[in-house]
């Protein structure tokens, strides 16, 4: 009679291992093994203890880095288009497993010089933050803080110390990208100062320039309306704390700072574009700089010669450059006289006044005369 071996009759044990960096898993099939059958069982069981053993050592702690004005790079960074999340082993957190511990490393990474002005937030949405810093916390299992890219931990720096953070020297080229792009949410908002609205610096419309956005994610916590008022001054560049927040275009008066601000779901302040929420603020001029000066290179030839005091010494046939506009110029001290000329540059490069006209007394009503009625006599020809 056929008979079969009862190991072979057992279908194929497979491990489901965690992938260590958090980007994927794998399945092990033991029948996939080399070497004798005997025992496999035994060999398996083994196998998926260490292996619940190793990804519990292994979890990773999702994390988003903030200041009080919004969400910042993060040196750790595990996406390309989503810069402020990273992501850690708990294993390298030093014991006992506390909030000062987990900030301190997350501090050391992020190139802060300390962790005392550092504030740990269990949850984006979180009112506050842990408290105090030796506070236990969970780094294994399922549900510990930070155990989901979906649901990270925040850390949110001091600013005084993101002026002594350390520069990135292990910046990462080949990251990859959200896996989904498609449910980024924002605050709408319109800017407007006390005249009425302006361009908003994060405009996305060019037939509505006033109307700008920021993304959801980028909110520090705790999410009050103070909050967002930090998040939104730094991207419009706001002048001072005179600022004012309003529920919608409508509204009668300002948002107080500490309104809780809920962002979750699809219904919210400034969730969509017809409803936005208004901002009302002093925002920095922008520079222009003073127009240059026009080139001296027009040519003039001196027709006389003469040395007058403070002006430039001119000398019969020197040809020097000008700009070619006509200047008055007061004459000799005590004298009440004018007289139009040029600033020019002489052949040694010396650049001072040249006389062209004939003089005129300096009172604005026979300035205006000369200037349309007077043929004078001309010191200088133009080449």
């Amino acid at each position: 009679m056929h008979t079969t071996s009862s190991v072979a009759q057992e279908p194929p044990t497979f491990l489901h291992v965690a992938s260590l960096d958090g980007r994927g898993s794998g399945d092990i099939s033991c029948s996939q093994r080399k070497g004798p059958v005997k025992g496999i069982r035994h060999r398996a069981l083994l196998s998926v203890n260490f292996a619940i053993h190793s990804f519990k050592d292994r979890r990773l702690v999702y994390y988003r880095l903030y200041t009080k004005d919004g969400a910042i790079e993060a040196y750790n960074r595990i996406y390309s288009n989503d810069p402020s999340i990273g992501r850690i082993l708990t294993k390298a957190v030093t014991p006992p497993h506390t909030v000062s511990s987990l900030k301190r490393y997350l501090c050391k990474i992020e190139g802060f010089p300390g962790a005392e002005n550092s504030n740990l937030y269990e949850t984006l949405p979180s009112q506050s933050a842990i408290m105090p810093d030796s506070t236990r916390i969970s780094l294994f299992g399922q549900s510990g803080i930070g155990s989901s890219v979906d649901d990270p931990a925040a850390l949110v720096i001091g600013n005084a110390d993101i002026e002594k953070r350390a520069r990135n020297t292990d910046v990462s080229k080949d990251l990859p990208e959200t896996p989904d792009t498609t449910d980024t949410r924002h605050v709408y908002y319109c800017v407007y100062d006390d005249v009425g609205e302006i361009p908003s610096k994060t405009h996305f419309d060019q037939d509505d320039t006033s109307l700008g956005r920021v993304d959801v994610l980028s909110i520090a916590p705790p999410r009050t309306i103070s909050s967002l008022k930090s998040r939104l001054s730094k991207a419009e560049d706001c002048l001072g704390d005179d600022v004012q927040l309003f529920k919608d275009m409508g509204s009668d008066s300002c948002m107080d700072d500490t309104d809780v601000l809920t962002l979750l779901g699809d219904d919210y302040l400034g969730s969509t574009e017809d409803q936005p929420m208004a901002i009302v603020c002093k925002t920095r001029a922008a520079i222009v700089s003073p127009p240059e000066p026009p080139a001296l290179s027009r040519k003039i030839k001196a027709t006389t010669s003469g040395h007058f005091p403070n002006w430039l010494p001119i000398s019969t046939g020197e040809v020097l450059l000008t700009d070619g506009i006509l200047i008055p110029e007061p004459g000799y001290p005590d004298n009440p006289k004018c007289y139009y000329g040029y600033m020019a540059t002489n052949s040694a490069g010396r650049k001072g006044f040249v006389w062209h006209l004939e003089s005129f007394i300096c009172s604005k009503m026979i300035f205006n005369s000369i200037v349309t009625n007077a043929s004078p006599v001309r010191f200088f020809r133009i080449l």
